[in-house]
């Protein structure tokens, strides 16, 4: 095993040459981390090309996610697994923060890196600027959770107010969620918000480090305020002193800048090798960078697009104030929405009717609450359920599942819900009268067992027993599949997706979204099989399925294994 920072790899790939590495066998690597900094994928591709032939296995290198402050590591990809990349529009990443993939090859787009989902027992959330949690796929600042993280700083009051938002810690990076992955974009604190745009001066500094005649490694990117606005100005070392290349060499820069950036540079200083100041370490310093700019010690070309960039940063803050009053406005219009169709809903419950027309009655009421607040909501079933009670089981991921449960199910069925809630004034007796089961958690595998032989109906289990903040499909409790064996009753894979980007657990800010909701193929219980093990069995089949369709990763605690040496 061995990790190193990106830069690393870059140095390995420009500084060593062919003779160095001579009988070099790397077949025995079976882990080599990259992290400490982002991870770009063209240091990754062009390293697995360079160190094919010398036994180094994709596989081998694993982009991770770490700081002090949760001692150290926090994700982690699967062993094995490689380098994942993905391809997202450029235009909406700049202008809005979000990450939306992209296959095209000819729209202009970002590629980033996954550093891979959080350890067992950590969670991760990504959030805007006042804290509130953000759907996947859309960028903001990372904060984590779990029993690695400080407790704050060592005599530093001040940093450590900084640092506990509530149970979170703030990392001070920025980054996306996707698929229960962590996307690292950059620090908050270098990020240059320009012309409507939010640049990270990450991806900058490589696109130019690769210019022909720039120092690789020896680029930064900055922004520096000047007259209310922030201008780019990048840095990049050359050792050409002929006017006219140099004259190249600044429009090749400024070529690259346009390609990965949408503009070009407002400042580009082509400077002599040594000029970029650095760590100890070898990582750069942008902020002393900056400082020797505006102090006057680097060139400064003329400014002649100030009065442009200036009127577009303008617009761009008042298009993030528009859309945070956009999201609260939307909040407080879907809480008012649910308010107003509760009165009806509970007028239902009250009434002397049927299971089966009280449930016709609120899913006609759901279905209209969904479509008022622009909740999409797509059933996908992929076999009809058996004509026969069978026993519905679900993956949990929001407060919101059951009510879009209740207007995707094909025919009525009666949840089971732990029963604590059949305590609450309004909402516990509103459960009796839909005719809920409810099974205490000190014992739910005999309750469980006798509420399932006791019904003549479908019954919906949620085996995860509870939900959380992060996404990932975690262990299943054998309650359901226990009952079912004991009952002789089908089990119905049934999958949510979507749901968790809509209302996230410790979260009062709903989000419209899109709901799938798939219905697999019932596995049925073997009469003469041993129960415990067929129960087993059913758990173990059904979670595989429902893992297929819910769009989220594996949260259960069994670990993969370290891939063994070639």
């Amino acid at each position: 095993m061995s990790a190193a920072p990106n830069f690393a790899c870059e140095l390995c790939l420009h500084r060593v040459d062919e003779d160095t590495l001579g009988e070099l066998d790397l077949r025995c690597l079976r882990i080599c981390f990259c992290g400490a900094e982002p991870v770009f994928p063209e240091t990754m591709e062009r390293f697995i090309a360079r160190f094919d032939r010398f036994g180094l296995s994709p596989g081998a290198l694993l982009p991770v996610y770490g700081l002090a402050e949760n001692s150290l590591g926090l994700t982690f990809p699967p062993p094995g697994r490689g380098v994942r990349v993905l391809r997202i529009r450029q235009d909406r990443f700049l202008r809005h923060g979000d990450a939306v993939a992209t296959d095209d090859p000819g729209e202009p787009s970002l590629r980033f890196v996954s550093c891979g989902a959080p350890l067992p027992e950590h969670e991760l959330r990504i959030v805007d600027e006042y804290d509130h949690a953000l759907p996947d796929g859309r960028q903001g600042r990372i904060q984590f959770q779990g029993p690695s993280a400080t407790a704050g700083y060592f005599r530093n009051p001040s940093l450590t107010r900084q640092l506990l938002h509530g149970a979170w810690r703030d990392t001070g990076d920025l980054g996306f969620l996707s698929e229960g992955e962590l996307y690292l974009t950059g620090r908050v604190k270098d990020v240059i918000i320009r012309a409507g745009q939010h640049l990270h001066p990450q991806g900058i500094e490589q696109a130019v480090g690769e210019v022909p005649g720039i120092r690789r490694g020896r680029v930064a990117a900055f922004g520096t305020h000047s007259q209310g606005t922030e201008r780019l100005v990048v840095v990049a070392e050359t050792r050409a002193t002929d006017p006219a290349q140099r004259q190249a060499l600044q429009e090749a820069v400024n070529a690259a800048v346009q390609a990965c950036a949408g503009a070009p540079a407002d400042d580009v200083v082509l400077a002599s090798p040594g000029t970029i100041l650095k760590t100890s370490s070898g990582k750069l310093r942008r902020s002393a960078c900056r400082s020797a700019f505006e102090t006057g010690r680097l060139d400064t070309p003329d400014r002649w697009r100030l009065l442009t960039v200036a009127a577009r940063s303008q617009r761009d803050r008042l298009l993030r104030a528009a859309r945070r009053a956009g999201t609260l406005a939307y909040a407080a219009y879907a809480w008012l929405v649910l308010g107003i169709a509760a009165v009806p809903a509970l007028l239902c419950m009250a009434l002397p009717l049927s299971h089966a027309r009280r449930w016709s009655v609120l899913r006609q009421l759901l279905r209209m609450l969904a479509a008022a607040t622009g909740i999409r909501i797509r059933v996908n079933q992929l076999e009809a359920p058996p004509n026969r009670p069978c026993v519905f089981v679900c993956n949990h991921a929001s407060y919101v599942d059951a009510l879009a449960l209740m207007s995707a199910l094909p025919r009525p069925v009666t949840f089971m819900v732990k029963q604590e809630l059949a305590t609450q004034p309004v909402l516990g007796w509103a459960l009796k009268r839909l005719g809920v089961m409810f099974v205490a958690r000190s014992d739910p595998h005999a309750q469980a067992v006798q509420q399932v032989r006791a019904s003549t109906r479908d019954v919906l289990f949620f085996p995860e027993g509870t939900f959380r903040h992060m996404p990932g499909l975690v262990h299943f409790r054998l309650g359901a599949f226990v009952a079912a064996v004991e009952a002789g009753m089908p089990v119905v894979p049934v999958a949510l997706k979507g749901t968790r980007s809509i209302l996230r657990d410790d979260e009062w800010l709903p989000q419209p979204g899109a709901v799938t909701v798939t219905i697999a193929a019932a596995a049925y219980p073997d009469k003469a099989a041993d129960p415990w093990n067929e129960a087993l069995r059913l758990a173990d089949a059904t979670r595989t399925s429902i893992l297929e369709h819910c769009g989220e990763p594996d949260a259960g605690e069994v670990r993969p294994e370290i891939p063994t040496a070639a």
